[in-house]
């Protein structure tokens, strides 16, 4: 992530990078609140959180958190939507 971020500044582009982990609401909420108090909000979210299912557990011990980090995870972004509600 980083590295992509260092080419593309490279180019003239200012990217910002940021991880946390999309199933914590502490982080999301404080990774929102920063970006509001510092940019006033976010054009763009690329999310690349995903999950897997591996042989060391059971599947069903294992499904809920795949199902919310690959298909929840980004549901979070309303939070990063305020701005444009209030215009």
């Amino acid at each position: 992530m980083d590295a992509a971020a260092a080419a593309q500044a490279s180019s003239g582009l200012r990217v910002l990078t940021y991880r946390l982990d999309v199933c914590s609401t502490d982080e999301i909420q404080t990774f929102a609140d920063t970006l509001a108090k510092r940019h006033g909000g976010v054009d763009i979210v690329v999310s690349s959180a995903a999950a897997r299912i591996t042989h060391e557990q059971p599947a069903s011990q294992q499904v809920r958190t795949f199902v919310v980090t690959n298909n929840l995870g980004t549901t979070w972004t309303p939070s990063l939507r305020r701005r444009y509600e209030q215009a």
